[in-house]
């Protein structure tokens, strides 16, 4: 708990461009028309809930399923599999891991940001890996 607590005091400027970047992610997701938003019914995004669906209310077995060459059992089938048990939605599951997805590669960049560039990540370099993260996701 100490620890956690350490790391927020130390990193707030972290904490505040995730509450940025979440502000965009939602800007950007209610910005989609129509055409944009079908992109979440395509094949490729169908297939972790169709795969639940099929083992958990379905109940049938994994026998029956050809799965792609680099099948993505762990972390994304894990993670998107709690989402489904908790929400029961796939459209709020498949929402919710993208912002999860979205934000550990946020994390993920923070992190290589500051072990190779060896910056202490404050106010002043903080636009910086603002500008980054949004050229590099968008």
């Amino acid at each position: 708990m100490k620890a956690l607590k350490h790391f927020f005091i130390h990193n707030y400027w972290l904490i505040i461009g995730i509450f940025i970047s979440l502000i965009l992610v939602l800007v950007w997701f209610s910005s989609l028309d129509e055409n944009q938003f079908l992109v979440m019914f395509s094949s490729d995004a169908l297939y972790l809930p169709l795969i639940y669906q099929d083992i958990f209310e379905n109940g049938n077995s994994i026998q029956g399923w050809t799965f792609n060459g680099a099948p993505n059992f762990v972390p994304d089938m894990l993670v998107f599999f709690i989402l489904m048990k908790i929400t029961s939605n796939f459209l709020t599951a498949t929402f919710l891991f993208s912002i999860i997805q979205y934000f550990s590669i946020i994390t993920l960049f923070y992190f290589i940001y500051n072990k190779t560039l060896k910056k202490k990540f404050l106010k002043e370099n903080f636009t910086e890996f603002l500008e980054l993260n949004t050229r590099l996701l968008f």
